[in-house]
């Protein structure tokens, strides 16, 4: 795919980086410089709307742009190639604040103005332009259209008088004349003895260097004793700041006791100039030099969203590092606490129900439930007293809340920390660590009622444990039937020291020594090996169920968090747009 048929993608994506400075506020206090970060954005913007416009229409008529500091003459150089006195000239400095075209025995086959590629600006003739008192009046452009005489060497184009880019105020014209340069096919700068060596001159021709636009020199109001050594200078600065030649180099003196007189000498020359470069046919190789100018400027220009996405990246890390910690407190404080975990002894109490003996089982079971009535009342009504965090059944879901709950504390603490340590995105961090502290309440809340449904849909998994320890059993008849006997005595053992005492401990007394003789007897029989495998396996299985639940929760109520933030204080640019261009200018920008 050749870069043409790929630049309305670059367009667009230059176009969202520029927006996304304008609403972050990062580059405002680089708006009106010319190495500023929105001026080479709107330059290269308007550059590629030059090329698309001109594909879709590629007759038109040849633009040329008179570019200079303030008080270098522009607007009299302007009259000079026009041969009469159409620009508006002032000693005051900044006294053009608009892109004025003059448009040179216009053809009636070319469209012609450039409203379309002007959007923005409010087309005017040059007379009605605003005096520049408000922003709204810097949104124009003047266009006037020029009879002159038919053999004129200009005829058929375009010639723009320019503000200039120096001055306290230009920052605030600087989008239209920006448009300007972007649009010029020729470009004239016109400088002075006293501004050629300003380094805003400079910054504006090292700017637009990439579009190698064939440009033309003009020292104007110099006197005939230092024109060769000024020229030979200027010469000598443009080779230190660009790596082609200028198309000419002209020098225009005046008379020191006609101020006001017009430059005589030279100025044939000067029209010979680009009258020549007008004729020349235009290169094919636009979009190669739209790739350049992007490549130049697009590790600076993507900086705030490289920093967003690593900024991303290290609070995505923040989580992964904090659902990883949680899982180890969870393994600590439950899976591996001697007194805490009970999940694998729910699974043996399963396998206590499946070890009844045929005959004997319907009996015992119901006069355990007969004998044991009283004493589960009484039980019950201790447990209601009790906090339900320490309930057995609750035991684990009120440790993963408290888990979830510290890390939503350390994640917050952390990105506090991130704010002090990131100078272009600390606002972003700030937010976060808002927006986390505003909603971890409900984030608690949603994490309690998600434990809890982990809590209820793990319980067939406790069964299987149960039934695979029951199938390996029923394998080894001998063990399974000493089981047994010991699970009968057991109860019986129970049911008698219930019948005998009155114990408020009895309910518990029940399972504990079927309990204790199972696992007794498991872990010194064949099966012993199998018995630990079958614990390790299920704690496995619940830190996976439990894994996943903090991804889930974390996803909810951290992951997607900076979604939530304003828009304005983010670039939000897909990373995939910007490793597009970046493919893009790898392959086509020299």
């Amino acid at each position: 795919m050749t870069p043409l048929n790929r630049l309305p993608e670059l367009h667009s994506t230059l176009k969202l980086l520029r927006k996304a400075y304008e609403r972050t506020g990062i580059a405002a206090a680089d708006h009106t410089g010319a190495t500023g970060v929105i001026t080479s954005l709107t330059l290269a913007e308007a550059f590629l709307e030059k090329i698309i416009a001109c594909a879709q229409q590629p007759t038109r008529a040849v633009q040329i742009a008179v570019l200079g500091p303030t008080q270098a003459g522009k607007s009299t150089v302007v009259n000079l190639l026009l041969g009469e006195r159409h620009a508006q000239t002032s000693p005051l400095a900044g006294f053009t604040v608009h892109p004025q075209a003059f448009a040179i025995n216009p053809d009636a086959s070319v469209p012609e103005p450039p409203d379309a590629y002007l959007h923005g600006f409010k087309r005017c003739a040059i007379r009605d332009l605003p005096a520049g008192n408000g922003d709204a009046d810097y949104a124009r452009f003047g266009w006037e259209q020029l009879n002159l005489p038919v053999d004129h060497p200009l005829t058929h184009t375009v010639l723009w008088d320019t503000p200039d880019f120096d001055s306290v105020d230009a920052g605030r014209y600087l989008p239209g004349l920006l448009r300007t340069i972007a649009l010029a096919d020729i470009v004239l700068i016109v400088l002075s003895k006293d501004k050629y060596a300003d380094q805003s001159v400079w910054n504006i021709i090292e700017l637009i260097a990439p579009l190698r636009q064939p440009t033309v020199l003009c020292l104007n109001k110099i006197d005939a004793g230092s024109a060769a050594a000024l020229a030979q200078a200027l010469r000598n600065k443009w080779s230190q700041h660009r790596q082609d030649a200028p198309a000419a180099l002209l020098v225009l003196p005046y008379r020191k006791h006609e101020p006001g007189a017009e430059p005589q000498l030279g100025s044939a020359e000067l029209l010979q100039a680009v009258q020549k470069l007008a004729g020349r046919k235009a290169g094919s190789d636009a979009a190669q030099r739209a790739c350049n100018l992007v490549a130049q400027h697009w590790a600076g220009w993507v900086a705030p969203a490289m920093e967003e996405r690593l900024a991303l990246q290290r609070w995505h890390k923040l989580i992964d590092d904090s659902i990883s910690e949680a899982l180890k407190l969870y393994r600590r404080d439950y899976l591996d606490h001697p007194r805490h975990y009970h999940t694998f002894q729910r699974a043996l109490a399963e396998l206590l129900t499946l070890l009844e003996i045929p005959g004997l089982a319907r009996g015992i079971a119901l006069t355990r439930q007969l004998l044991t009535w009283p004493f589960r009342q009484i039980a019950r009504i201790g447990q209601s007293g009790r906090p339900s965090s320490v309930a057995d059944d609750d035991r684990e879901i009120a440790l993963l809340a408290q888990i979830f709950d510290h890390m939503l504390i350390a994640v917050s603490e952390a990105a506090l920390y991130a704010a002090e340590d990131e100078q272009t995105l600390r606002s972003w961090w700030r937010e976060l660590a808002q927006k986390l502290r505003l909603e971890r309440a409900s984030a608690a809340s949603a994490f309690l009622s998600a434990a809890s449904a982990y809590h209820q849909a793990f319980r067939p998994e406790i069964e299987q444990t149960a039934q695979l320890l029951h199938a390996h059993l029923s394998r080894q008849p001998a063990v399974l039937n000493s089981l047994r006997a010991t699970r009968a005595f057991a109860d019986t053992t129970a049911l008698a020291l219930a019948l005998h005492t009155g114990g408020i401990g009895v309910q518990d007394f029940i399972i504990a020594p079927a309990t204790i003789s199972i696992t007794s007897l498991l872990t010194e029989s064949a099966l012993g090996h199998y018995l630990g495998k079958a614990q390790d396996d299920l704690k496995e299985r619940q830190l996976h169920r439990v894994g996943a639940l903090f991804l889930d929760q974390a996803e909810q109520a951290l992951r997607a968090l900076p979604l939530r933030i304003d828009p304005g204080k983010r670039f939000n640019i897909a990373p995939e747009r910007l490793e597009s261009v970046e493919k893009l200018l790898d392959r086509h920008a020299r």
